[in-house]
């Protein structure tokens, strides 16, 4: 009885073992697993990061990002807490004025130190001194989400380069309100035209941003003294002996105390907050008209950074809808991305349709003709100047 116990067994063995080799030899039904790559040791390889991945990846391991930046208070808090929020990084905002922070650049790399990723700032400086020094890198290469390079997402369908080399980005980018105001002591209807300043009244109640040096009040100099009035309109304004200050902070405040009336080339944030903090200060444009400008609003990439992959990272952040966002809500002025809302802006300061504006001032040839024009406001404004 055992041994035909066995014989069974081993009989079932014998069928089984046929029936997997059949079944092993016979065509498949169903489509083949794909193959899993091993890696070295046999562990299997890891799904291989995207360039923007990689890009973050090494931004976190270089832990910060440094910008020098002409954005003032809130711009700097929105940048920086955004930025870590999203990221991880810290960034490292150092603020100056225009002049001063192309100097400061300037003699650090006469010194062989490279300590700034990122210039985030107004467009004289970076034309002017920055780039003719060969301080600056092309942007093209940075960008690296498709939603910034989706120019339908951008003002005039294109991405707003001030040179021909892409080196400057301008990404804000609205009318200059160039006029700030007492709203106590100055009726809009006080003020309808630039030549309405001319009258006896004002002689002595205006302070006017230095126009002498890189910045708002230079540009603001040129455009009305060659595009919308003339040279001899700023020889006159002379005559009603205007206060010239380059502290733009303190310039809103003597406004704003009833010091002096009228300001010429208000700095965009600093008024901005004198407003939303409930200070009697306005600023309009007159009938003639202002320039479009990015003011703050300018990106460039300056060359051997320090943390390659976190300016990157900072400068596709910025661009992208949550960056701009923050930066415009910040900065009280209206981004050159559309789909940026501008709920809470300065309606002064939006883009209309039928705003007359000057929009050559962001470009490398009206740049360029900056200092020369600025030794003209020198020379005119000689007996005001400290």
């Amino acid at each position: 009885m055992v041994k035909r116990i066995h014989v069974l067994l081993a009989s079932v063995l014998i069928i089984s073992t046929v029936s997997l080799l059949i079944a092993s030899c016979s065509p498949r039904t169903g489509p083949a697993p794909a193959p899993t790559a091993a890696a070295p040791g046999g562990a299997a390889k890891p799904a291989e990061l995207s360039e923007w991945d990689k890009v973050v990846q090494g931004a976190r391991k270089e832990g910060k990002v440094i910008v020098y930046s002409t954005a003032p208070g809130e711009m700097r808090t929105a940048l920086q807490s955004g930025f870590k929020e999203k990221f991880g990084i810290e960034t490292e905002v150092v603020s100056f004025r225009g002049g001063e922070m192309g100097a400061k650049l300037l003699n650090e790399r006469r010194a062989g130190i490279y300590l700034v990723d990122v210039y985030m700032g107004g467009s004289t400086t970076p034309t002017t001194q920055l780039k003719p020094a060969g301080v600056l890198e092309p942007l093209d290469s940075a960008l690296l989400l498709p939603e910034i390079k989706d120019t339908k997402l951008w003002f005039g369908n294109k991405l707003s380069w001030i040179d021909s080399d892409h080196t400057l980005l301008m990404f804000l980018g609205f009318p200059v309100p160039n006029l700030g105001y007492n709203t106590a002591q100055v009726k809009p209807e006080d003020i309808k035209s630039y030549r309405d300043l001319l009258d006896p009244r004002w002689k002595g109640k205006i302070v006017m941003n230095d126009p002498t040096v890189p910045g708002t009040a230079a540009k603001g100099f040129s455009v009305i003294g060659y595009h919308l009035m003339s040279l001899d309109y700023w020889r006159e304004i002379a005559r009603q002996q205007p206060v010239i200050l380059r502290d733009q902070r303190v310039q809103v405040e003597w406004i704003a105390q009833g010091k002096y009336s009228v300001l010429f080339f208000p700095q965009s944030a600093v008024i901005t907050e004198f407003i939303r903090a409930g200070a009697p200060v306005a600023s309009f444009t007159p009938a003639e008209g202002t320039y479009v400008t990015g003011a703050s609003g300018n990106l460039a990439m300056v060359n051997r950074p320090p943390h390659p992959d976190a300016a990157k990272v900072f400068i596709n952040w910025v661009l992208s809808r949550e960056g701009q966002t923050a930066f415009s809500q910040a900065f009280g002025r209206q981004s050159l991305r559309l789909d940026v809302t501008t709920e809470g802006l300065d309606p002064v300061a939006l883009r209309r349709a039928d705003g007359k504006y000057f929009m050559g001032s962001e470009n490398e040839e009206f740049l360029s003709k900056q200092p020369e024009q600025m030794a003209v406001a020198k020379e005119i404004f000689a007996q005001f100047l400290k």
